[in-house]
């Protein structure tokens, strides 16, 4: 289950020609993403350790009426061991390259690559089980495999597959473990800028447009959805500010 804390799967380095981007901005210093606020509606506001990962989200309604309690993730050492989000807790337990926990009944494994982003996630409850498998190229997530099924059956299955631009991700420098942002916010190098998904009936496209800063980080987006027939039939806006350190 996708949680509040990132709002939307917001999907997030080079100028024209060989010049290269600035990821750290004109003053040697990093940017994180302090506010995400949808035109409108809800805005996220996030908190950092010392070590620049993610320890608090506050989410308000029109940014003043709180949505629920904060969430929270903690950390041992290096690792995630727990994320409060709302009124539910969840424990991370970490061995041999796998992360394990449950959620409102379910069992999940969620496996992790040498270089702990997110490989494969699989969830099983009774005879229901489902399973997504994650692939990247150049640092993006840019395609996902996914499978449903009930007593070995399979129900549901779809393929998702992403584009992305070449500037900085508001999560660049955010050092919460790979693996959970890859699950929760899917990118972190840079911005996703095209999402086709599913099948049949359910399948569907967003496109993602950006402005961005001097440093090349977005400070918002308009994004309009397609469905199968390439009929527009949605269409939002993303603002996001930063603090630098």
């Amino acid at each position: 289950m996708k949680k509040l804390l990132l709002i939307s799967t917001i999907a997030f380095v080079a100028l024209a020609g060989c010049k290269k981007d600035n990821e750290n901005g004109s003053n040697g210093k990093v940017k994180l993403l302090e506010t995400l606020t949808i035109i409108g509606g809800e805005t996220a506001k996030y908190e950092y350790d010392s070590q620049n990962r993610l320890t608090k989200c506050s989410v308000y309604y029109k940014s003043t009426i709180p949505v629920q309690p904060e969430d929270k993730l903690i950390y041992d050492g290096d690792d995630l061991i727990e994320y409060v989000c709302g009124y539910e807790t969840e424990m991370y337990t970490k061995s041999a390259g796998k992360i394990t926990y449950r959620d409102v009944g379910n069992s999940i494994i969620l496996e992790l690559n040498s270089d702990g982003t997110l490989a494969k996630e699989s969830r099983s409850e009774g005879d229901w089980s489902f399973e997504e498998v994650y692939q990247y190229q150049n640092g993006n997530m840019t395609k996902t495999m996914y499978e449903q099924k009930i007593a070995g059956v399979t129900t549901y299955s779809g393929v998702t597959e992403f584009k992305y631009d070449s500037k900085n991700s508001p999560l660049l420098h955010c050092n919460t473990p790979k693996w959970w942002l890859n699950w929760e916010w899917y990118d972190m190098k840079n911005n996703r800028t095209e999402q086709t998904y599913g099948s049949g009936d359910d399948s569907g496209k967003t496109v993602y447009t950006y402005d961005y800063d001097a440093d090349n980080y977005p400070t918002g987006y308009t994004a309009k959805t397609y469905n199968k027939d390439g009929d527009e039939d949605g269409t939002w806006a993303v603002e996001f500010e930063y603090i630098t350190r």
